[in-house]
């Protein structure tokens, strides 16, 4: 059984009467549970939190709209999926914690009521800061050319005849799965 609280409150400003500026913060919670069936001895999951803040704005000037934003997420126990291709199960870990921030605006243009141009960008940055226990796969024996186990067919998927093994690997600072750079 798990619980949270996740409150979200928004403060809004409209200092003329085209233009609205926003400050949010919000908490969101993910359940946390059991890896079954399980393939591997893999730990309980715990929950994971998310705490988030975000300042921006949007406006509408005649015929051209400018909205953007400025966000930051900081995640407790995020969950990340990996896929053990030795047994072809999904196990779900808890990376520890994680931090994403960034940018983002678009405009568009209304040049007549039935064409519309817009452009839009973002930044983001996505690392974990605490994530010592990743999986990964690595060469058995630290290279890459290493030959099939005995009783291999050739072109069979599994992992024993890739020459691979999951290891834990420590990765603190490194992007997200999934997060551009």
């Amino acid at each position: 059984s798990f619980k949270a609280f996740t409150p979200r409150v928004v403060l809004n400003y409209t200092p003329m009467q085209d233009i609205l500026l926003y400050a949010s913060l919000s908490k969101g919670f993910k359940s946390g549970g059991y890896n079954e069936p399980s393939f591997t001895p893999a730990p309980n999951i715990a929950p994971e939190t998310l705490s988030s803040w975000e300042l921006g704005w949007k406006t509408q000037f005649d015929t051209i709209r400018f909205n953007g934003a400025a966000f930051y997420y900081d995640y407790k126990n995020l969950q990340v999926s990996f896929t053990d291709q030795r047994n072809n199960g999904t196990t779900i870990q808890n990376a520890a914690n994680a931090k994403v921030y960034g940018l983002e605006a678009d405009v568009t243009w209304a040049a007549t009521r039935q064409l519309e141009f817009g452009a839009g960008g973002g930044l983001l940055s996505a690392h974990y800061t605490n994530f010592t226990g990743g999986s990964a796969y690595a060469p058995n024996s630290g290279t890459a050319t290493i030959p099939p186990a005995a009783g291999c067919v050739p072109g069979t998927p599994s992992l024993a005849c890739s020459g691979l093994q999951v290891v834990s690997q420590d990765l603190t600072d490194k992007n997200l799965i999934y997060a551009p750079t």
